[in-house]
């Protein structure tokens, strides 16, 4: 990526940071710490620079892999019962 990275602290990100060699995670809903890094780097020092580049990471391939787990789960066992929930009700 060549840049700072800062993300929230949860699985997807910190795998992310781990195979990148670098960044900075803050809790989820934290804004105050997401608010010390970002002063933090408009003070000259900012998150790490991912070391190692993040091979088969675009957005095009974080978009198939969305579009793929949500027809698995549209195709899944109980597919039928939650064909008229409306998305925003869908819980697992």
């Amino acid at each position: 990526m060549g840049v700072p990275l800062a993300c929230s602290d949860i699985e997807a990100h910190a795998d992310l940071t781990a195979s990148a060699g670098g960044g900075t995670l803050f809790t989820p809903g934290d804004a105050q710490h997401l608010a010390a890094i970002i002063e933090s780097a408009l003070r000259g020092a900012p998150p790490p620079v991912p070391s190692a580049p993040l091979l088969d990471w675009s957005w095009a391939s974080r978009a198939a892999q969305h579009i793929d787990i949500f027809q698995r789960f549209v195709r899944g066992p109980n597919a039928a019962a939650r064909h008229d929930i409306p998305i925003g009700k869908l819980r697992h």
